[in-house]
C-alpha cells in the first residue's frame, strides 16, 4: 500500500491516511496485463511507456481556464 503522511518538520511527522493499492496492484495487473514473469523485467517495461496517453493532467480537469485565478501555476 501506500501511506499519506503530513510533514511539519524534519522530526515532526504522523500517518493521516493511506490505501491499499501500491506495488502488488502495480505487479498483479502489470504481470496480467503483460505476461511478464518478473517485477524487475514489468519496471524495465514501464520506463517505454508514455503515461501522457492514460494520466489525467491538470488541463483535462479543468480545461484552457487561467490557472493563476484558481491558485494553479
Amino acid at each position: 500500500g501506500v501511506s499519506y503522511l503530513k510533514v511539519d518538520g524534519p522530526d515532526q511527522y504522523e500517518r493521516v491516511s493511506g490505501t491499499s493499492l501500491g506495488g502488488g496492484t502495480f505487479w498483479g495487473l502489470g504481470r496480467l496485463l503483460t505476461g511478464c514473469k518478473t517485477f524487475d523485467e514489468l519496471l524495465e517495461l514501464s520506463t517505454h511507456g508514455d503515461n501522457s496517453a492514460v494520466d489525467m493532467l491538470v488541463g483535462d480537469i479543468y480545461g484552457g481556464l487561467d490557472y493563476e485565478k484558481i491558485g494553479l501555476e
